[in-house]
């Protein structure tokens, strides 16, 4: 069962960031009638901040260490707080949001967790002895492993797209909501179908439902999606075939040649 059937946004536009962008410039609904529901346009379009505010009035945790009600880059999806409401066929407190941008972080907030964790087994040695030592330097041993293990092994000897793969397929256990932003960034062609092989297994096997922006159209391929372009009139579902991504990267490789030279 999808969990969202639909979210309202109410605001009817305005001079300051973020009521000035096309999309919250006028009332707008968004059905949720599938379990991906695919976030296109240009950039300026509001996509990000439209899943910055769905993700902040769904208090849904991050995979780094910062929170959405603290964090200074929320500050726009905070203000759009009031203007949203989420319409639940079945109410879940369980996902998570990714943003590209926040990868470095979280991999420093796991290597300084680790780190802090090889202190304290040294430290140990300053007020424990024999079996007591052994059993509590064990267990943050343990905890190390844990989050190795976790991961795959360490992540900070992953490439990006390596970790952010290894992470979303850490993360995703099905049966809640997961916005992700632009999780394509740093993901080889190859890793983009890795990812959406991901997303198709977790919808086919579980509760799932994702919401996605995203540039790549290998993403916005993925069967059965709803997909929003955001533009002048608003928000408005297109057909993958009738998207801009789609047009001009079929375009692209029909005929590099020619394109690029009217460029």
């Amino acid at each position: 069962m999808k969990h969202i059937g639909k979210i309202g946004i109410s605001t009817r536009g305005g001079k300051t960031f973020p009521f000035s962008l096309p999309v919250f410039r006028q009332p707008l609904t968004l059905a949720f009638t599938t379990p991906v529901i695919i976030i296109a346009g240009d950039n300026g379009s509001g996509k990000s901040t439209l899943l910055e505010a769905i993700a902040y009035k769904l208090t849904l945790p991050t995979i780094g260490s910062y929170s959405t009600i603290t964090d200074e880059t929320f500050t726009p999806a905070r203000e759009l707080f009031d203007f949203i409401n989420i319409y639940w066929n079945n109410k879940t407190h369980n996902g998570m949001f990714f943003r590209a941008e926040d990868y470095i972080g979280f991999v420093r907030s796991i290597n300084e967790l680790k780190n802090g964790l090889g202190k304290d087994i040294e430290e140990m040695k300053e007020y424990l002895r024999g079996q007591g030592l052994a059993l509590a330097q064990g267990a943050l041993r343990g905890q190390i492993n844990e989050l190795e293990s976790k991961y795959n092994g360490k992540l900070e000897e992953k490439s990006h797209g390596e970790g952010f793969l290894q992470i979303l397929t850490s993360r995703i256990h099905g049966n809640g909501v997961y916005v992700l932003d632009e999780p394509e960034a740093s993901l080889s062609p190859m890793k983009q179908l890795a990812l959406v092989s991901l997303l198709m297994q977790s919808v086919k096997d579980t509760d799932a439902q994702f919401i996605i922006a995203t540039h790549s159209p290998v993403i916005m391929g993925i069967p059965n999606s709803t997909i929003y372009y955001l533009g002048d009139r608003g928000a408005e579902i297109q057909p993958y075939e009738e998207t801009e991504h789609y047009q001009v990267y079929k375009s692209f490789l029909e005929n590099r040649e020619r394109f690029l030279r009217y460029l």
